[in-house]
């Protein structure tokens, strides 16, 4: 996948001082809502809120979409077993300077406790000032478990910057759930706040560092950190590490299409494989 100087962006990091007592909860049964991914993230170990640069960006930082060059569309399908299943459907307009884009996206994840949830989510993502994208979500969110039935909208904010004379760094910012959607009998989730960065040594490579779940996590949140190298025009490989799992993943190009295959570890649960094609347009 290729990118211009305008393809990576620094957020306002600082208004994370502020957000120290937020806390994440995972409201499904199964612990797959609310996870938010594709191959290629989980490959990086979900460091992606700087690289958010193709359709998995929609969930990770909505601003993301300033990065896109050309319509994308993508499908992602978790492949192993184990009574979960998790689908991800999404699309991309991009934007230009002084106009705007955006993108849908449609989640559909169940366990093996007969929850499912469907979120249907609509991403606007704007330039506001040279090198500055700010991107929101609004998302209609479906739970059913069993004779429980809820529904709810939430929101989620992002930014990237860029700045013209350093572009080899970039730095996100997204808030996610900002609202704190709370379902009846199913319990809520909470607001997230996560920064990170991405540094580019060259064309080819990609470092991500992500702080996740600011003032959650034990107080103190999570640190991700992925690596991603373009091997050869087709083939690019990644891999990450978070405090308690790790990813790897690789990615084949061919013309306008790209499938990607990434692995989690899990100890909590059956390690994950997703497989995602993404077609540019």
């Amino acid at each position: 996948m290729t990118h211009q100087p305008r393809a990576r962006w620094i957020a306002l990091a600082m208004i994370a001082a502020a957000v120290g007592g937020a806390q994440a909860q995972d409201v499904s049964g199964g612990g797959f809502y609310p996870f938010r991914g594709s191959a290629r993230t989980i490959g990086l170990a979900g460091a992606f809120t700087a690289l958010s640069d193709d359709t998995a960006g929609l969930q990770f930082n909505p601003a993301g979409i300033a990065q896109v060059q050309t319509r994308m569309g993508s499908y992602s399908q978790k492949v192993n077993g184990s009574g979960e299943n998790y689908l991800n459907i999404a699309y991309i307009e991009p934007i230009k300077p002084g106009k705007f884009g955006g993108g849908l996206n449609y989640l559909r994840a169940s366990d093996g406790t007969g929850r499912v949830d469907k979120s249907y989510q609509f991403t606007y993502g704007q330039f506001v000032m040279e090198g500055l994208a700010v991107g929101v979500n609004l998302r209609y969110h479906t739970v059913t478990a069993g004779a429980v039935k809820d529904e709810q909208f939430g929101f989620d904010f992002g930014a990237l910057y860029q700045s013209p004379k350093n572009p080899d760094w970039a730095f996100g910012f997204a808030v996610l759930d900002i609202n704190e959607p709370s379902f009846t009998g199913l319990g809520l989730s909470k607001r997230v706040f996560t920064v990170g960065t991405v540094y580019r040594p060259d064309t080819k490579t990609a470092l991500s560092l992500d702080w996740y779940d600011i003032g959650g996590v034990a107080r103190r949140g999570q640190v991700r950190f992925g690596a991603e190298r373009q091997l050869t025009q087709n083939i690019a490989l990644r891999a990450g590490v978070a405090e308690d799992t790790f990813g790897v993943g690789v990615s084949l190009t061919y013309k306008y299409f790209t499938i990607d295959y990434g692995f989690q570890r899990n100890d909590a649960g059956p390690d994950l494989n997703l497989l995602s094609v993404i077609a540019n347009f």
